[in-house]
């Protein structure tokens, strides 16, 4: 699949469009591949989570659409925001680009540093579910 959605692809300068700059590589999940990166028309820092194959088939259309959807619509102060979703350029046409607020942490950090102030393995689920309950109360 000629995709500019990988790790080991050498063009990163033009992953997306002219206005974004890659940095570096952070890091990739089931559903795509992220990116810190720089807007350069305002020198600002971002992430780019780039959907490789995205447009190939309706499966992974609709798998893909729905966290697209959601991350778009959330409004939340400790929910990353999203800046712009944008399709790729010729080389990469079934690819999809998810602009969005540069974060230095992630959710595996963050359960892992419970382990480091003495949260038990089994207490650990309740103390992420109460997290989230108080995240949808305010």
């Amino acid at each position: 699949m000629n995709s500019m959605c990988t790790k080991q692809n050498e063009d990163k300068k033009n992953l997306v469009n002219k206005d974004y700059e890659i940095v570096k590589w952070i890091g990739a999940g089931a559903y795509g591949t992220v990116y810190e990166a720089i807007y350069n028309p305002l020198k600002s820092p971002c992430a780019i989570k780039c959907y490789q194959g995205l447009f190939l088939d309706s499966h992974t259309i609709r798998q893909n659409a729905r966290e697209i959807e959601i991350l778009s619509k959330i409004k939340h102060p400790n929910i990353i925001h999203t800046y712009d979703v944008l399709r790729g350029n010729e080389k990469s046409k079934n690819d999809a680009f998810l602009i969005l607020e540069l974060c230095h942490n992630d959710l595996h950090r963050t359960i892992y540093s419970l382990s480091l102030i003495h949260i038990s393995e089994p207490t650990r689920p309740l103390y992420i579910s109460y997290a989230v309950f108080c995240l949808k109360k305010k």
